[in-house]
């Protein structure tokens, strides 16, 4: 029998939703969207857990990765007993905004109650690493399963928190003249796409079993910084640093191109194979 089930009290996705209605602030979208949000945590609150999560899909209809759309209808699938649904819902969250261990917390309580012991750890790891207290909820997974072999490890990985792309360097000049493209074009659709550069290395390192990802530099070993020094047609060259979020000091340093600025893939596989440089870094640094 899976124990966990009966020892986390029936009343923990309420407590949590409770908490979270306070703290967990709406992702910046469309305003059908955000009235869609708001909607579904008044009615969450209110108990209504059809009603709110008929809502909140809604809004993940029409925006996919609104991180508190998954993660407010994750809640309403937690308390509905649909536990596998709301833990893949709070992973998807927890993808869509790195960092946050209120997200991670209630993936594990989701997996916890849904039999996924592994994943439970998984979760409660990460919750930790973002600076959640778990230290109530390590002792019952552990007694379904025991921790896993790199527990020690994840927690003393180094807690990094990504800042946006620095573009003060960039200047219309870099802009190479004889593309098809008028400059003024390319950059407004690698503009776009900037946001996602951050995202993307929070994300790869959320993945990384050699980092922690989290949201204050309080709670920080490095800030990971990215600067883009030159724009030459879709492509940027800079810089990618680890700095302490005290003193500034840099403790790692790499050039850095990101190939096509204006293709989302090229910029996850780019930014994939300087995640795979700093897993490398951190190894040398033990």
């Amino acid at each position: 029998m899976f124990r966990p089930r009966n020892q986390l009290k029936p009343w923990t996705f309420l407590l949590l939703t409770c908490l979270a209605l306070l703290a967990l602030p709406v992702d910046a979208a469309a305003q059908t969207v955000d009235e869609r949000i708001q909607r579904g945590r008044q009615l969450l609150g209110e108990g209504q857990l059809e009603q709110a999560l008929a809502e909140l899909q809604q809004a993940i209809d029409e925006s996919p990765d609104s991180a508190a759309a998954l993660y407010f209808a994750g809640m309403a699938l937690g308390r509905l007993s649909r536990f596998d649904e709301s833990f893949d819902y709070l992973v998807r969250a927890s993808e869509a905004d790195p960092g946050n261990g209120s997200v991670h917390q209630a993936a594990t309580i989701a997996a916890l109650r849904g039999g996924r012991s592994a994943a439970a750890w998984d979760q409660a790891i990460m919750a930790a690493q973002s600076g959640v207290d778990m230290s109530s909820i390590f002792p019952q997974i552990e007694s379904v399963v025991p921790r896993p072999d790199d527990f020690e490890a994840r927690m003393a990985a180094p807690r990094v928190l990504v800042v946006p792309l620095d573009t003060s360097g960039l200047r219309t000049a870099d802009l190479n003249p004889n593309e098809i493209e008028s400059g003024a074009t390319v950059m407004n659709r690698a503009q776009a796409n900037i946001p996602a550069i951050r995202h993307e290395f929070a994300l790869g390192l959320l993945r990384s079993p050699r980092f922690a990802v989290v949201k204050q530099a309080a709670q920080a070993d490095y800030v990971l910084v990215t600067q883009a020094n030159s724009f030459d047609g879709e492509a940027i060259d800079g810089y990618i640093l680890l700095v302490d979020p005290t003193s500034g000091e840099e403790h790692y340093t790499r050039r850095m191109t990101l190939s096509d600025i204006t293709s989302l893939g090229a910029v996850r596989n780019d930014v994939a194979a300087q995640v795979q440089f700093l897993e490398l870094w951190v190894e040398q640094q033990r």
